[in-house]
């Protein structure tokens, strides 16, 4: 049962003061890397999505974090984090082994459980998760230093900011599945940990033997641990980093975002300060974003509003015992537009103000399997990103004078996007 916090109308003690300036209410977020690289001609791997360009090409993603703040105008530059996971990297390295074995007609043993091949990938993700962060602030830095001579419709506003992007357990598990499982969160059912045909097992003894010890013994935490252990590494070198913004996001069920506000993200800090890793008096910005299914629901079934009671408790908890984060954004992406405004309007009832609404819909293009492209939306209840979607949030924040509002772009939408969406909020 949730208690929530009392509504808070004053900003003049709230850290969004320092974030928003004083003539604006809006922040502008970035759009999707994946699709901007994808249309590119850079190739999107299943265990990593395309994050195996952090290694293999990172001029592509730094052109597109430039390509969205020379062009698109956005405040906020998101990592290309989303899919970074020790796990992925071994999967995708097993799958270049095994391609190059077939082009080579060779048989060789697997080594790929072999403590060597382990630690070479917890090199290779902590390097690609920090080098991910760097890589946005040089952008952010590069802007920066062309600002003065570049025309922009952001030069007046100042500062721009890095969000360190983290996607659910779910992601990392959908090339395994078959099954996109940011969009359900069933691997967080409530009976998982008794009900051992439950099909999230038989991923995690495929996903890591390491996990699937967790796994097998409940009473050491079971599912709950198994997310835990998931996280903590991937959170850690993120926040090492010193991101302007922790991004959870993508988050189709409300139990994964309690593990991290309530036990992943405390412990990550207070080691990194413990080894003298971070400085002592830094407070990490948190932002939390949910996947959802309708208007009212989060992909898994929450009630959205239940999502944002959380956050006004896990505020006031941080609050009272002088935590070290603060969660400053909480909102909904990868979402039709179409729903926004039902989520939007859940949202503002019971988020308190002192938080900023994030909203970042999908372009509202729909896929047809029998075609294999992407149309435009053609039915009367489907809305189009720039058509659509656009207008609403600008008269929806014109009617919410007290909200804050941090706003982009998920799935299919790019520069141009973004770049329509800043000029007609800003």
């Amino acid at each position: 049962m949730y208690v929530e916090a009392p509504r808070v109308h004053n900003y003049e003690d709230s850290v969004l003061q320092q974030l928003f300036h004083p003539q604006r209410r809006v922040l502008i977020l970035d759009g999707a890397i994946a699709t901007e690289l994808n249309k590119r001609g850079f190739h999107l791997t299943p265990s990593l999505w395309c994050a195996h360009l952090l290694k293999e090409n990172p001029k592509a993603i730094q052109d597109v974090h430039d390509s969205y703040l020379h062009e698109g105008g956005c405040d906020i530059c998101t990592t290309a984090s989303y899919q970074v996971s020790k796990e992925g990297f071994e999967r995708y390295e097993r799958l270049i082994a095994d391609q190059n074995n077939d082009d080579h007609h060779q048989d060789e043993p697997e080594t790929h459980h072999s403590p060597q091949t382990k630690k070479h990938s917890e090199e290779i993700v902590n390097q690609a998760l920090r080098q991910s962060i760097r890589m946005a602030k040089e952008a952010v830095q590069h802007y920066e230093n062309n600002k003065a001579t570049q025309v922009d419709i952001n030069t007046t506003f100042g500062k721009k900011f890095v969000a360190a992007s983290l996607s659910c357990f779910g992601a990392s598990i959908s090339d395994i599945t078959g099954i996109a499982k940011e969009y359900y969160g069933d691997y967080l059912d409530d009976d998982v940990d008794e009900n051992r045909e439950h099909y999230v097992h038989a991923v995690i003894k495929e996903l890591s033997d390491e996990l699937y010890k967790i796994d097998q013994s409940p009473h050491k935490g079971g599912i709950e641990q198994v997310i835990y252990e998931f996280h903590l590494p991937r959170v850690r070198e993120l926040l090492r980093e010193e991101p302007d913004f922790l991004l959870l996001e993508t988050m189709p069920v409300l139990r994964e975002v309690k593990i991290l506000c309530e036990r992943v993200i405390p412990d990550a800090l207070k080691e990194l300060k413990t080894n003298n890793q971070l400085p002592q008096t830094r407070k990490q910005m948190i932002l939390i974003s949910f996947q959802c299914k309708d208007g009212e629901h989060t992909g898994h079934g929450e009630p959205i509003i239940s999502c944002a009671k959380f956050v006004n408790e896990m505020n006031s908890q941080i609050t009272m015992s002088h935590g070290d984060y603060q969660i400053v954004g909480m909102g909904v992406n990868c979402v039709s537009p179409s729903i926004t405004p039902s989520l939007l309007d859940n949202i503002d009832s019971a988020l308190n103000s002192d938080v900023a609404i994030i909203v970042y819909p999908n372009s509202g293009e729909i896929w047809d399997c029998s075609q294999q492209t992407w149309l435009p939306p053609s039915k009367e209840n489907e809305w189009d990103y720039e058509k659509d979607f656009i207008p609403f949030i600008k008269a929806w924040r014109d009617q919410h004078p007290h909200r804050r509002l941090i706003v982009g772009g998920c799935c299919r939408t790019g520069p141009n996007h973004i770049c329509k969406l800043s000029k007609v909020l800003l």
